[in-house]
């Protein structure tokens, strides 16, 4: 397919191909970031546990709300409920708080939700929902369950103290209705037992004014069911208003019982009949441990009463409680209904932005993928055209280069011959050139050699120079010692001349004295002259003294100049010595310096006669090659003919 074709059909071929394989892995990638936006459609779905868990909060708020109705249930008045099942009803009700308060963590921190992780929101909206409905869940709900929750256990043992109540009043009406029965039982005996008797008319008109004493009887027990049908209707109902009407019947129904026992026992009217007081020690008898008893039921019944009261009191705060609470579990509810709603909407959201994310991710993998190919084609033939054009001008250069380059080495060859001679010639005088190096390169090494003394003795010279400075330095240290003990001492004989004179005065005033003294003064006469030519002596010498100390100080004076002056002079030689000395040895360093590059130089000239000498054997070597270049130039036309057909076709005979 290729053969005999140019070099530029065979890229452009080339280049074809690869836009092809280009496009074939644009394709392949579109199909691939089009699966991972739908991946990533897909994590869009983290909202989802965030919804689900909204969901499981208010189904937790549900089952709290379920399971306190179970207990204001099981702590109803009329339950039956055993007491058991409220502490189990207690623990699923902490679960459920215990869950509620899980999902709220869980969605506002993160975390791990049986085996699936929680990412924690970065809503802020639901965050405000969430933190609301924990903070009403956990302010109000929970107290209010709680509240519940005791009112609960307070029926509960209320319940207990009425049961208690009517047991004892079951008991106390069981002896008072007893009690009732013996009464009438000993007031028909003894109304038999008068009848039977009677046999007068005043007898008889007696047993006619006990008769009522039955009917009283059986009214008194009469009333005494009425009483406990009301405690027993009382122990049935819930409703305040109407357990008010039966204590007020039943407490009508005991009034009119006491009433009656009263006009029983002491006689009075009852309605519209007269009855006469009990005379009989035995009825009067069994009628006060009657009465007895029955006080001791009222005590029950009143006792049962108010524990009934309690109770249909606490069950109305349980249900105001209740009420309540479910206000407070829809507001909750409504909160997480609100959440749902917010995870809800944030999940549509993610969703329509993959879904835009994916068309837009198709629309410019479209573009992408057809610029790609016509940039492809484009760059192609550009570039095809940018090799052919100057491989063309390459192979019609090669074609003059090729021509010259035989021309040249013909050249070359005659060139080689001309450098055998010159290189010969360059070698003899390289080696007369050498030579002379060698005697120069003698000279310096005796020149540095002598440089080297020179340096040793200017050091020598300095040393003493140095020391003879310090010498002048101390001798003029002790001339200037010499010439303060001079001053001194001039100052002592001044001193000296000082005493001789206050000496010579003392000496003439003991004249005098003794003048006066007459004959017995001129031994101490003759003392005072003695004295005063001593004196006179003492100045003389003292006089004499100064004026050589004076003298002896000037002339130190002089010597300390003068070995002043030495000294400078000894420090500028010691300079100067200092200053050649670092001359000579500057010499000497540069005298080793042109030693060692003499050397050198004897070394590369060493090495060009070397060179000159193999120079003259590469120029016959070149000789020889340059006739090897001209059958290589014809070669390089051969080639140059096979690189036009190769990248022009191959020519049509």
């Amino acid at each position: 397919m290729f053969r005999n074709r140019s070099l530029g059909f065979r890229i452009l071929s080339g280049y074809i191909v690869m836009a092809a394989f280009v496009a074939f892995c644009g394709f392949t990638g579109y199909q691939g970031m089009k699966n991972v936006t739908e991946c990533l459609h897909q994590v869009g779905e983290e909202e989802a546990p965030v919804l689900e868990l909204a969901n499981e909060m208010k189904l937790s708020l549900m089952t709290s709300r379920n399971l306190l109705e179970e207990y204001k249930a099981a702590t109803a008045v009329l339950s039956t409920e055993n007491e058991s099942s409220l502490g189990e009803i207690r623990k699923k009700f902490t679960d459920t708080i215990k869950a509620f308060d899980k999902g709220c963590e869980l969605i506002r921190q993160g975390g791990i939700n049986e085996g699936e992780e929680i990412t924690a929101t970065d809503n802020p909206l639901l965050r405000d929902l969430i933190d609301k409905s924990d903070k009403l869940h956990n302010e109000k709900f929970q107290t209010s369950s709680m509240m519940l929750m005791n009112l609960g256990e307070k029926l509960i043992v209320e319940r207990k103290t009425g049961d208690s109540a009517m047991e004892e009043f079951e008991t106390n009406f069981k002896q008072t209705s007893d009690g009732a029965d013996g009464l009438e039982t000993l007031i028909s005996a003894k109304i038999s037992a008068l009848t039977t008797s009677a046999i007068t008319e005043e007898e008889l008109h007696s047993v006619l004014a006990r008769t009522p004493w039955v009917d009283a009887a059986m009214e008194l027990k009469n009333l005494l069911l009425h009483g406990r049908i009301c405690i027993e209707e009382m122990g049935q109902t819930t409703n305040m208003d109407d357990l008010r009407k039966l204590e007020i019947s039943f407490n009508e129904y005991m009034i009119k019982f006491d009433n009656l026992f009263t006009a029983l026992i002491k006689g009075g009217k009852h309605g519209t009949n007269s009855i006469i007081a009990m005379d009989d020690p035995a009825m009067v008898k069994a009628a006060v441990k009657f009465d007895e008893v029955h006080s001791k039921m009222q005590k029950s019944a009143a006792k049962f009463m108010k524990c009934r009261e309690n109770l249909v009191n606490l069950a109305l705060k349980t249900e105001q409680e209740m009420e309540n609470l479910d206000t407070i579990g829809e507001q909750a509810a409504e909160l997480i209904t609100k959440a749902e709603e917010q995870a809800w909407s944030e999940m549509v959201k993610a969703r329509n932005t993959g879904k835009e994310t994916v068309s837009l991710s198709e629309k410019t993998l479209a573009v992408s993928l057809a610029a790609s190919l016509g940039l492809g084609c484009f760059m192609g033939i550009m570039l095809t055209r940018s090799i052919t054009i100057p491989i063309n001008g390459i192979i019609e250069m090669l074609g003059k280069n090729a021509d010259q380059v035989s021309y040249a080495s013909n050249q070359v060859a005659a060139a080689s011959e001309e450098m055998s001679a010159g290189a010969t010639e360059q070698a003899s005088s390289l080696e007369e050139i050498s030579s002379s190096l060698e005697e120069l390169s003698a000279t310096v090494n005796q020149t540095a050699g002598n440089n080297r003394e020179a340096e040793k003795m200017m050091v020598d010279t300095s040393s003493i120079t140095m020391n003879g400075s310090r010498t002048m330095t101390e001798m003029n240290q002790a001339i200037e010692s010499i010439s303060n003990s001079s001053e001194q001492t001039s100052r002592i004989i001044k001193t000296i001349d000082e005493i001789a004179f206050q000496t010579n005065l003392l000496a003439l005033n003991a004249a005098v004295e003794a003048a006066r003294a007459g004959e017995s003064g001129k031994g101490f006469a003759v003392v005072a002259e003695e004295v005063r030519n001593l004196a006179q002596r003492s100045a003389e010498a003292a006089r004499n003294t100064t004026h050589l100390i004076n003298d002896s100080v000037v002339n130190s004076r002089k010597g300390v100049e003068v070995s002043t002056q030495v000294t400078e002079i000894f420090n500028t030689i010691s300079d100067r010595v200092e200053k050649v000395t670092s001359l000579i040895r500057e010499i000497s360093v540069a005298s080793g310096e042109q030693s060692n590059n003499i050397s050198q130089i004897n070394e590369g000239m060493s090495a060009l006669n070397t060179v000159t000498q193999s120079g003259a054997a590469s120029t016959e070597e070149t000789a020889a090659a340059s006739e090897e270049l001209s059958s290589q130039a014809l070669e390089l036309m051969k080639m140059v003919e096979a690189l036009e057909s190769l990248v022009k076709g191959a020519r049509k005979v």
